[in-house]
């Protein structure tokens, strides 16, 4: 560490990049090494902070203390009480970095007793974690003669075609594989092996002599595998209990197992696997190397049509890139079925259920799990073609309603609606319900709706005047309601999250014409009850009556029209006036007599 940091400047390296690549170093090591994130953020763009990898607790607890004549006694004390509060509040990860940091740290003295019960509580805490490998390392051996490792991790059976089309779809890339390592302090990572993945390293492997990681890319940037990696957070990893972890991963369980099955519905096939220490990774292999590009579109589309991940875990895909990065980050990742270091467990394929698959390595021989380019494509462009008509809300929508027809509002308005009338152009097909909730809508808006119905059709294949005239059947047809639209196309409003908010209003419902606020009203009982009220009427007889009120009418009428003169002459010419409450308007409604109103 110290030597990476105090490495000077490249000859083609400026000042800038000089101090991102030392701060870049930094962090991989806080990353990698230290779990504390108490720390300050500025550490890692200090590096002279770091100078010695990192700062010596001595120096710490010096500098913190006025007393210059500090006793390391005390210090290591301190530590010490310092490392059994951690443990006793529950922060076990915290506890174990910090015996780390005294372990390494050599300006503190420890004598072989000191560091032996250091390694022993060490040991002792990686129990508790359940990681029995790092444990073994830290010298705490099987009580009773009982051995720490998973009762699961029986040797898988294999064959010379397992080994062939493993090597078919891991080892295409040619490049070196890597080692997983464990030190005696239960620090792990991996190391490059001499040579590509073949027959030997395979087997070693499987039987958990060891633990290897591939690279993800070819030469050319192209991939025969994409996997999305679940964990659980290192933060809820450090301030959680045994119980809460566990709920955890049950829950990052159904995460993986939804993202299996959104891929299975667009027509890829993925595979589950517990990887033997935090989490899971889902597999998707491919029949030819795709681009790294096609390949990360994919997984990047597929966990966002997934939604958020569980609170307290997070995903990761690979490939990352569509190119391989020249540092190598996140190029490499585990082989399936290999034991863990850490915690001596056997990753293995599990079904939806969450059981182990016994077989797991012949599962690569089942074509069904194998997907080509095309299908890829074709499954972005279905989760995609669903944002295409996603939520567009104008915030000018109420200043330009005199410009908008029923329809082109109606379609603003109901996402449903226009992502149907999208399909059935760009499709040429329909389902019957969703003809069904296309005369649902439109049917109530009369002679232009029907119109407009049988526009929509006319793009389907099997289209017919006749058909389509007979499944309209009652032209008093209501609207249908939002609730129904959800309940027969439920798969379609998920996707579009069709979520439109209405006023409560009195004998209505929630349905899309209210999109179209006063422009059209549907409550047919009172429209109904009021055309039978005039039918109720009886007819009145011309008489005399009439004659005189007509009389009078006119009378009023000229009155009305002279009145009107008056306002125009004190508008001087103006057809409009401000009278303080609102603007005074000609509404235009009668050539002669005008119906004056006043607009707030």
């Amino acid at each position: 560490m110290k030597n990476k940091i105090e490495r000077e400047t490249y000859d083609d390296e400026s000042e800038e990049e000089y101090s991102k690549r030392i701060a870049s170093v930094i962090r991989g090591w806080k990353n990698y090494f230290d779990n504390d994130r108490s720390d300050d953020n500025d550490k890692e763009n200090n590096y002279e902070a770091y100078n010695n990898g990192a700062e010596s607790l001595k120096s710490t607890a010096l500098d913190n203390n006025s007393n210059s004549n500090y006793s390391i006694t005390r210090l290591k004390e301190e530590l010490f009480d310092e490392i059994n509060t951690l443990i006793d509040t529950g922060r076990t990860v915290h506890a174990v970095s910090k015996i780390k940091k005294v372990l390494t740290d050599d300006e503190i003295e420890l004598s072989n007793t000191e560091r032996s019960n250091y390694k022993n509580k060490l040991g002792q805490l990686y129990i508790l974690q359940g990681m029995y490998g790092a444990a073994e390392k830290c010298g705490i051996k099987p009580e009773d003669g009982k051995n720490l490792r998973s009762s699961f991790n029986n040797e898988p059976v294999f064959g010379n075609d397992d080994i062939k089309k493993w090597l078919e779809v891991f080892g295409f890339t040619k490049d070196r594989v890597y080692r997983q390592y464990i030190d005696k302090m239960g620090r792990h990572g991996y190391k490059p092996a001499s040579g590509v993945l073949n027959c030997k390293y395979l087997k070693e492997h499987w039987i958990g002599r060891h633990t290897l990681a591939v690279s993800v890319y070819g030469k050319e940037n192209n991939v025969r595998f994409g996997v999305i990696d679940l964990d659980v957070s290192r933060k809820m990893l450090d301030n959680s209990n045994a119980d809460k972890l566990e709920e955890l991963r049950k829950r990052l369980l159904d995460d993986a197992i939804n993202i299996v099955e959104i891929a299975h519905q667009a027509g890829i096939e993925g595979i589950i696997e517990n990887s033997g220490y935090k989490g899971y990774h889902v597999w998707f292999f491919f029949y030819n190397a795709l681009s790294a590009e096609l390949v990360k579109s994919f997984l990047q589309t597929l966990i966002k049509k997934a939604k958020e991940p569980v609170p307290g875990t997070h995903r990761e895909v690979f490939p990352a890139n569509k190119e391989k990065p020249l540092d190598r980050l996140n190029s490499r990742i585990k082989l399936p079925l290999g034991i863990h270091r850490l915690n001596n467990r056997r990753s293995c394929f599990i079904s939806p259920e969450g059981t182990a698959i016994k077989a797991g390595i012949q599962l690569l021989k089942n074509r069904v799990y194998y997907s080509t380019a095309k299908q890829l494509k074709n499954a972005v462009a279905s989760w995609n073609m669903y944002n295409e008509y996603s939520k567009i809300r104008k915030s000018n929508t109420e200043n330009r309603t005199d410009e908008l027809v029923l329809l082109d509002k109606l379609y603003e308005g109901c996402d449903v609606l226009r992502y149907i009338k999208k399909k059935a152009e760009n499709e040429k097909f329909l389902t019957h319900y969703e003809r069904t909730v296309v005369r649902g809508v439109l049917q109530p808006l009369g002679s232009e709706g029907v119109q407009e119905i049988h526009s929509i059709l006319k793009n389907c294949d099997n289209y017919s005047k006749k058909v389509t005239d007979s499944f309209l059947g009652n032209k008093n047809y209501k609207p249908m309601g939002c609730a129904r639209i959800k309940e027969i196309l439920n798969y379609l409003t998920a996707e579009l999250e069709c979520n439109c908010k209405f006023k409560p209003k009195k004998n209505d419902y929630s349905n899309p014409l209210r999109h179209l606020n006063n422009h059209y009203n549907h409550d047919r009982r009172k429209s109904k009850n009021i055309n039978e009220k005039v039918e109720k009427k009886t007819p009145i007889n011309v008489n005399a009556e009439i004659s005189q009120l007509l009389s009078e009418y006119r009378d009023l009428r000229k009155q009305l029209i002279n009145k009107q003169k008056q306002i125009y002459s004190m508008l001087e010419g103006n057809s409009f006036a401000d009278l303080g409450v609102g603007i005074l308007k000609n509404d235009g409604h009668d050539k002669e007599l005008k119906r004056w109103i006043i607009e707030i």
